[in-house]
């Protein structure tokens, strides 16, 4: 695990869905502020996928637009960042648990061809509902957790992957699963919650990812910022941070 983002590509619907407002109220919004506090440039590296198109293209688009940069930057992609609605074993964008081991294995391609062979960690943060939700233990064979494994499985054993077991707020949901590489070529059994929730620990943690709500300045990009930190680095400072 890595502890900045490094390149990084973000990836949004292109409009509200069924009368909704989850684009404009939380997706876009949410991904802009990311992209702020992390100085990407939205213009290169934010693809809005059309809705319109059928799940295919849309994940055509999303695949061909990381190869695309990769090869425009010379780099691989370090960091990737969904935010979209999202399930257990798939994402609005185009992409299915089925479809992860090919993923993976672009992603390691992509890699080797410009320069960072030996690149054994990469993130991926899944603000989308569920898909840190799965029929095993700590959502193992969800989306995130088999996103994991196969990064595993292609090198990626630094990997991390960040999902929301529920339905919920993209950012500010408070049951998050981290799916760690851990140095695994296989992957792991399901994930570890970034705060157990009902301990004590877990309204400080959700108080602190509804910084903007709860009107806490200094943890408003803290939503941004934990997928970066470890585990121990998240608790120690929602310790001496959050009353």
């Amino acid at each position: 695990m890595r502890q900045v983002p490094g390149f990084t590509l973000c990836f949004t619907g292109d409009r509200n869905q069924n009368g909704k407002v989850d684009f404009t109220g939380a997706f876009y919004p949410e991904i802009k502020s990311y992209m702020r506090r992390h100085n990407v440039d939205a213009a290169k590296n934010h693809l809005m996928v059309s809705l319109d198109s059928n799940e295919t293209r849309r994940r055509k688009s999303v695949l061909d637009f990381i190869e695309k940069r990769a090869r425009e930057e010379g780099k691989a992609p370090e960091t990737l960042v969904f935010s979209c609605h999202g399930f257990t074993n798939r994402i609005e964008l185009g992409l299915r648990a089925s479809h992860l081991e090919d993923f993976a294995k672009l992603l390691r391609t992509l890699h080797v061809q410009h320069g960072t062979p030996g690149e054994t960690a990469l993130t991926v943060i899944l603000y989308c509902c569920s898909t840190g939700s799965g029929p095993g233990n700590g959502g193992d064979n969800g989306f995130a957790d088999r996103l994991r494994d196969a990064l595993c499985a292609n090198g990626f054993v630094d990997c991390r992957v960040i999902g929301s077991e529920t339905a919920g707020h993209a950012t500010m949901n408070s049951r998050k699963r981290i799916f760690d590489g851990m140095g695994s070529p296989v992957g792991g059994t399901g994930g570890m919650w970034v705060v157990q929730p009902g301990t004590p620990l877990f309204a400080k943690w959700r108080k602190a990812l509804n910084a903007t709500r709860t009107k806490l300045p200094h943890a408003k990009d803290f939503r941004f910022e934990f997928p970066f930190m470890s585990v121990a680095q998240i608790h120690n400072w929602l310790l001496a941070n959050i009353k």
